[in-house]
Order: structure tokens, then sequence, then C-alpha cells
């Protein structure tokens, strides 16, 4: 074997004196492409994105609508109590 990894079955299709063409049709299916790894992180990282400008955009909206207001009064009586310091 050339390479030991997290799953030995898939070690023969990982020497690089192998081509891809020689591994058998079992051990084919079981291989992730890199290709496919990297779009999955590309997708996961563009719906993080796509979740975090919603999230801002309604915060903002609530803020506008002045449903934050009562947020800095509380924080300043933290600060005035001692129980938040800088």
């Amino acid at each position: 074997m050339c390479v030991v990894g997290l799953k030995t079955a898939l070690t023969p299709c990982r020497c690089a004196s192998l081509r891809k063409s020689t591994c058998r049709a079992s051990l084919a299916d079981l291989q992730i492409l890199p290709h496919s790894v990297v779009l999955g992180f590309s997708c996961l990282t563009w719906l993080t994105f796509l979740a975090n400008t919603l999230y801002c955009a309604y915060e903002n909206k609530a803020r506008a609508a002045g449903k934050r207001d009562g947020n800095v009064a509380k924080y300043e009586e933290l600060i005035r109590s001692g129980k938040v310091r800088f």
C-alpha cells in the first residue's frame, strides 16, 4: 500500500503509480473527487454569506422600526452597575 489514509480501501486508487482506469469499479464509486470537495465548500460559503446577509437585513429593519431601542439603555445600565467592564 502506498498511502495510509482514513479508508484503506481507497488506498490503491490513491497511489501515484496506478491510473484511475486501473481501479476496480467497486472502489471507484467510493472516491470523492477533489473538485467535489472544493465545490461543496464553495456552496457552503455562499449559503453562509447569504444567511448572514439576510440576517443583517432583518436586524437593520428591526433597528429602523425601533425594536432595538431598549438595548442601548439596558447595556448602559449594566455598565453603571459594574456588571460589564471594558
